[in-house]
Parts: structure tokens; sequence; C-alpha cells
């Protein structure tokens, strides 16, 4: 390379998560209408939400569908456009469904949000020990029409749930440029 040539290096980032990744090792059925998710910590870089995924299966039977809900923690308030688009869960499967956002909702860096999902109908959701009262569940919601889980109980669990996120602002698209 020249001297007037640039050398460009990623700074090696994977996919901008936050949650929590790995199907956990304990199970938890949860009947329709009953919203379920997990306070995390969104990241410095974060600016939008573009869906949340969760590890769920079912039993023998009929498909099932589920949504996502994104949910500011300090109000229990669902954020504006966060409930993401019905994902199917076909009888007798399991694994990763990501139910995405029409319109991505906006998110404050570092802070709290519960990352939650509704199903229509019973499905198993996965997790493994968390911090104190980090799952919430809100078992008087609608799936047709979710509403703010204000009357959610909390649980010490960690669930199997993340959000996939566009980052933004000065810690976004960090590259270092060598100049040669």
């Amino acid at each position: 390379l020249g001297k007037d040539s640039f050398k460009i290096l990623h700074d090696g980032r994977n996919a901008n998560n936050f949650g929590y990744e790995t199907k956990g090792g304990s199970s938890l059925d949860v009947g329709g209408d009953i919203m379920q998710g997990c306070m995390f910590t969104s990241p410095a870089d974060v600016s939008t939400a573009t869906s949340l995924t969760f590890y769920v299966s079912t039993t023998a039977g009929v498909t099932k569908h589920v949504k996502a809900v994104l949910v500011l923690h300090s109000t229990l308030a669902i954020v504006a456009n966060g409930v993401g688009t019905p994902v199917d869960v076909p009888a007798s499967s399991s694994g990763w469904k990501t139910s995405s956002f029409a319109t991505p909702p906006t998110l404050i860096p570092n802070t709290e949000y519960v990352l939650m999902m509704i199903p229509d109908g019973t499905v198993t959701i996965y997790y493994t020990a968390g911090a104190v009262n980090q799952r919430h569940a809100d078992g008087s919601n609608s799936y047709a029409s979710p509403q703010d889980p204000t009357g959610a109980f909390q649980a010490n669990d960690k669930v199997s749930i993340y959000c996939t996120y566009t980052p933004g602002g000065a810690a976004a698209g960090k590259m270092t440029v060598q100049v040669m």
C-alpha cells in the first residue's frame, strides 16, 4: 500500500444483541395470554430494537403463535412500537424464534428493559438462575392486544430471550483507520 492508502480494521463485534442468548437448563410452561420475560440493561451503543428472539417449544397439538413485547422496566409500560409481529411455533417443535418489530422502537442506552413474549396458547420457555426479580410474568394479559404488564410478578430467573438492536451514537460502528 502506498502512503495515501488506508487500511480499515473492523472492531470484531458480532451481532448487536443484549439479553440471554443460551437455552436455559430449566423449563416452564406458559399459557396463552400470559406475558413472560426478563429484565436486562441495554448497552451504551443501543439506538433501536429490530427484534426479540426467544427459545420456545410446544407439545403435540396445533401451531401456537408468539409475539415479542418490549417493556420499559421503570414504568412497566410497553415502549412505542414495542409489540412484534407474530411468529409460528409448530406443534411438537422447539428452537429459537424471532419476532421482528415493523417499526423499530427507539431505546435508551444503559436502561433496564423487560424483554417479553406472549403466546396465544401454551408454550414452554427456558431459563436458568438469574438475579433477584429478573424474570417478570403477567398472567392477566392479552395475546390479541398486549397491554402494559403492570400486574407482573417477579422471580429470580434468567429467561432465554434477547434483543437484536441497531447501534447509534458515538460508540456505533467503531472502526480503526490506519494510514499506511
